[in-house]
């Protein structure tokens, strides 16, 4: 795993660049990506094979974009889960792009809890291939 921190805009920032995850027990069963109160995350050409979600993106996520990977098998590429415990979570500008979703029980989705506040902006999820339940 490759990345770069950069805090000087107040935001944790960070750049992410993953050549290859392989694959791992599914009895052990965890996100193999996950990034919160984060910007300028970027995941290119990937191969992350999991048991849960390939990548989540949690709350004060921004400016995040996703192309070019395999995922899977698991759960796919989550926003969320946010507004747990009646918390507030905003997450914009996401983008999901040119992947394919393999023996995975969901595509990408977007997670959310009862009782939270918040808002989730800007998201594109296009060109995802190989999916069971494509958006949720």
């Amino acid at each position: 795993m490759y990345g770069k921190w950069n805090t000087d805009s107040g935001l944790p920032r960070y750049v992410l660049v993953v050549p290859l995850l392989p694959a791992k027990s599914l009895a052990a069963v965890m996100s193999r990506v996950h990034i919160e109160n984060t910007n300028d995350v970027k995941i290119y050409n990937s191969v992350i094979s999991d048991g849960d979600d390939c990548v989540s993106i949690g709350a004060g996520c921004h400016d995040v974009d996703i192309k070019n990977i395999t995922c899977g098998p698991g759960h796919g590429i989550s926003i969320g889960s946010l507004g747990n415990h009646n918390s507030r979570a905003c997450v914009s500008n996401i983008t999901v792009r040119d992947s394919v979703i393999k023996v995975s029980d969901n595509g990408v989705r977007i997670k959310t809890w009862q009782g939270g506040s918040g808002t989730v902006s800007g998201v594109t999820f296009s060109n995802i291939h190989s999916v069971r339940n494509p958006i949720l």
